[in-house]
């Protein structure tokens, strides 16, 4: 087994041990990538992309409601979006829809200060089994897009990881479909 599989099992193993106790991790970037798991999978994965279950997940969490200038200075494609508190962090959320005259797609993104590009790499890899698609630099921000096959999802889905100036941007979307959402 090379240095690289073992560095993910071991970031896998101890991200399960960290879901499954509900514990922190005192070390490194552990606290940050169990923060990550807990928000991308709360908030985006496990609401299936729909809006109304995402409200709902948000009452779990300590939250307030983005308001919607904020929203479109950050996408003009932004629905909703939440200010939300996991693991005593702060972290982003938001919901949105691109449309176009016949198709539309959503996607949620999980906004998270400290998580390195490496790390939110390693999650996606580890956790849900991406593949890499691309992976470029636009500006200051180091860019990756992949895609996954989810059990309860009926079509591949796509992240991205958009990391720069301390933040990192993780995006779960879907292939444009016909409008009728």
């Amino acid at each position: 087994m090379s240095r690289s599989q073992r560095a993910v099992r071991t970031l896998t193993m101890l991200t399960a041990m960290t879901l499954l106790l509900g514990h922190d991790l005192a070390v490194g970037d552990e606290r940050v990538v169990s923060r990550s798991v807990k928000a991308l999978d709360a908030l985006c994965i496990s609401t299936r992309l729909d809006r109304s279950n995402l409200e709902s997940q948000v009452q779990l969490f300590r939250h307030r409601e983005l308001r919607q200038d904020s929203l479109a200075k950050m996408s003009p494609h932004n629905e909703a979006g939440y200010a939300v508190i996991v693991e005593n962090s702060p972290v982003t959320v938001t919901w949105g829809r691109r449309k176009s005259e016949d198709e539309i797609s959503r996607n949620c993104t999980v906004t998270i200060k400290d998580l390195a590009f490496s790390d939110a790499i390693k999650l996606l890899q580890s956790q849900y089994s991406a593949k890499e698609l691309d992976r470029f630099t636009y500006g200051l921000s180091q860019i990756a897009v992949y895609r996954a096959v989810l059990a309860d999802y009926s079509a591949d889905m796509f992240f991205s990881v958009q990391s720069g100036n301390g933040i990192t941007a993780l995006s779960f979307f879907e292939t444009p479909s016909s409008k009728s959402r």
